[in-house]
């Protein structure tokens, strides 16, 4: 038995029926709308594939590696990437299976005053990135630049980039979020929110993670993450 339900919107009137969906004044069997669903997906895959190729045609040579590695996948990593470029699966703050949660940092002596000296101001970095199957799919960078004074720390600016994004259902934007002396350490955090789908609109869905560093007066990156 089918379960019918009559709606009236003053000039129209719709029935919905069990197992259909509604559109344009039509009645959609379920199967159509799976495989509606399916074809969305690959739309997705290959539009994802081509901003990898993009960046082969600009002289990325990692980005070729990356097709490569792309055109390996099989169904079911396909299927499980989609999971991610779509955003109804999260980004993971640890590795889990094929998701790799990729960490690098370093620190820059920007002034030329040696690392123990009395006074000298230090430039540290770090990047975040979410690597499938070996694939990037995306990268942000935070930067930070502070002074030492003997074993006094005073943070003086920092910055907040987008490294690279393949997602092409995903908008990503990154912005300072505060740089402060905390423990003895000096913290500069970046707000970065994903937003996936289409901006402005109701199915878009939004999500807003920090990613800090943490630089010590010897100027050693001692801590950098999503929190």
């Amino acid at each position: 038995m089918t379960l019918v339900k009559k709606i009236s919107t003053g000039a129209a009137t719709a029935f919905l029926a069990c197992g259909a969906v509604v559109g344009a004044g039509l009645a959609t069997p379920s199967h159509a709308v799976a495989e509606g669903n399916q074809q969305s997906s690959q739309a997705v895959l290959h539009s994802f594939r081509g901003e990898i190729e993009k960046q082969v045609l600009s002289g990325d040579s990692n980005a070729k590696i990356d097709l490569d590695k792309f055109d390996s996948l099989t169904k079911e990593q396909k299927l499980e990437l989609m999971g991610y470029l779509d955003g109804s699966v999260p980004m993971p703050s640890e590795s889990v299976g094929n998701m790799q949660v990729d960490k690098s940092s370093g620190v820059v002596n920007s002034s030329g005053v040696a690392f123990r000296s009395v006074s000298s101001v230090k430039d540290v970095w770090a990047t975040e990135a979410f690597t499938f199957a070996g694939i990037k799919i995306s990268e942000t960078k935070a930067t930070g630049k502070y002074e030492v004074t003997g074993d006094s720390i005073n943070t003086l600016s920092q910055g907040c980039i987008v490294e690279r994004s393949y997602n092409p259902v995903q908008s990503i934007n990154s912005e300072n979020n505060g740089h402060f002396v905390s423990g003895g350490k000096a913290v500069f955090e970046c707000k970065v929110t994903s937003v996936y789908g289409i901006p402005n609109v109701a199915e878009a869905s939004k999500r807003e993670n920090i990613q800090f560093i943490e630089a010590n007066a010897n100027g050693e990156v001692v801590g950098n993450g999503w929190r």
